[in-house]
């Protein structure tokens, strides 16, 4: 579907569907919090009709990789467990879901729980397609996991508060957020062991490398702050641009994305000289004086040059066309989105609450083979195409 029609197709539905602020009203009623085959009723009367594929995740999933071939894994960082969720995608075989929980080495028994791993953060990133690297928060561990078996290959002690990774497959480097040091740690995977460290300002949080792999930038309290990497034994502050309240930070070619939370927009930053190109308000016709949005993760679409954004507050992901800097459109998904991301034809987001859990605890009581838990987060995925991805037959919709 060409862009402008399917702008149209987007303005043709939010003219008929979005009178005027004064007539919202909870789209569920009065009807309780449940979660049926028709959509979920949350607390306070949101629906949820995600679009795509569900697929159930550990508690909690704030952190999604993806393989180089394609898998997908989610950092769970728990309600009652924490772990890793690691979803196949189908081929020849229908969905494949794996649950790496955090317990004893080299035991099979799920509710052991490992006193040497006692955190997951939103930290994580595949080495290749027998590992992964997670962040485990508190601990000022990094923890590298093997996929089959669920355990530890290597564990890398920072002493401080391990948050988001960004890896580099061609160095073999694997770059650090440590928030409460506010510093950027490198780590040689191979060697398992630090390499380099660099200072940042207070409250680093997200991590992004160049599509070079020669610098990295992080996301700050209120700035964007780019690291020469080149060499990695001596990384660099070299430069800092002013964003209004970064969450998560994506670079492309010529430019870079910065999610702004808590002021409901994208900056957008030139890559040659990071100098501000613009922003992109993200709002919902005819509720534009409000916010709630909640911008956080973003993946970019190279064939369709689309920017993807998990709208946390909407339970939704935004579409934006980057050639005009608009947003066209949000595509509805599951409860809390927090990231997203593009893998061949494929998007995935991360939902960190789910479905929900309705009224009563009957999950725990009917889920067999496992400890049972009453929270469980989702990943939402469906095929990134413009013409099954923006058309009326989408149910586009808003959680207000």
């Amino acid at each position: 579907m060409h862009t402008l029609h399917a702008a149209a197709v987007l303005t043709a539905i939010f003219s008929t569907g979005l009178s005027s602020a004064a007539d919202f009203h909870p789209p569920a009623g009065e009807n309780y919090a449940i979660v049926g085959a028709s959509g979920t009723v949350l607390p306070g009367g949101r629906l949820l009709r995600p679009f795509g594929v569900q697929i159930e995740t550990g508690p909690g999933p704030f952190g999604l990789a993806v393989s180089p071939r394609g898998m997908i894994a989610t950092a769970d960082i728990g309600y009652e467990r924490l772990g890793v969720t690691v979803i196949e995608p189908p081929g020849k075989n229908p969905w494949r879901v794996h649950h790496i929980w955090a317990r004893t080495p080299h035991s099979t028994a799920p509710e052991l729980a490992d006193p040497d791993w006692k955190g997951v953060t939103s930290g994580i990133a595949f080495d290749s397609e027998k590992s992964i690297w997670i962040s485990e928060g508190d601990s000022g561990r990094v923890r590298q996991i093997d996929i089959a078996s669920g355990d530890r290959r290597k564990v890398v002690s920072l002493n401080g508060f391990t948050a988001d990774l960004a890896y580099d497959g061609i160095r073999h480097l694997l770059y650090v957020v440590d928030q409460s040091n506010a510093k950027i740690h490198v780590i040689d995977e191979r060697k398992g062991r630090v390499i380099s460290s660099v200072d940042v300002d207070k409250t680093p949080f997200a991590i992004a490398l160049s599509p070079d792999g020669m610098t990295a930038y992080v996301t700050e309290s209120h700035a964007l702050c780019a690291i020469d990497i080149r060499d990695s034994l001596k990384p660099a502050v070299v430069d800092r641009t002013i964003t209004a309240s970064p969450q998560a930070v994506l670079a492309v070619a010529d430019r870079i994305y910065v999610s702004n939370g808590l002021d409901d927009s994208i900056t957008v930053i030139s890559a040659t000289d990071r100098k501000l190109v613009g922003e992109i308000p993200l709002r919902i016709p005819s509720l534009e004086e409000f916010h709630g949005v909640i911008p956080a993760g973003l993946a970019y679409d190279p064939v369709t040059r689309w920017l993807l954004v998990a709208e946390t507050g909407i339970n939704a992901v935004g579409v934006i066309d980057t050639a005009a800097n608009q947003l066209i459109g949000h595509i509805p998904v599951g409860w809390m989105p927090t990231r997203v991301a593009i893998s061949g034809d494929r998007v995935y987001v991360t939902n960190a609450r789910g479905r929900g859990t309705g009224p009563n605890p009957r999950r725990v009581i009917l889920e067999l083979g496992e400890v049972p838990v009453l929270h469980r987060g989702s990943v939402s995925t469906f095929i990134d195409r413009k013409s099954t991805r923006l058309n009326s037959n989408l149910g586009i919709s808003y959680a207000v």
